[in-house]
């Protein structure tokens, strides 16, 4: 009786992202950055007051529960870091272009009917 192997070959753990993925992320702007291991999408945004951060963060996370898919944020006075990553692939995939994209829509539009308090 033939013995059969049960070791099986090991898949990458971190899938790596297409052209047309790359190419999404260069669009985001400039806040964006994609960590070398590309595990990790983050940006970080600037506002003049902290009421201006906290609604910017509010209305992200409409668009996360939309998404079903949740960034990391930390919210200082004026200042919102965002990170996106997929948990189940260990890595950035499109559902984190997706939310980054929205983001960048709830930027644009906040930038054009900013509160002053």
């Amino acid at each position: 009786m033939e013995k059969r192997s049960t070791k099986t070959k090991k898949k990458s753990a971190t899938p790596t992202l297409s052209r047309v993925e790359k190419k999404r992320i260069t669009r985001l702007g400039e806040h964006w950055s994609l960590d070398g291991k590309e595990r990790h999408l983050t940006a970080t945004f600037t506002f003049s007051n902290y009421l201006d951060a906290l609604m910017f963060v509010t209305r992200i996370s409409v668009h996360a529960e939309v998404h079903h898919h949740h960034p990391e944020v930390c919210l200082s006075y004026g200042k919102v870091m965002v990170t996106l990553t997929t948990h189940e692939a260990k890595a950035v995939t499109a559902l984190d272009i997706d939310l980054a994209e929205a983001i960048e829509r709830v930027l644009s539009t906040q930038n054009r009917t900013r509160t002053h308090v």
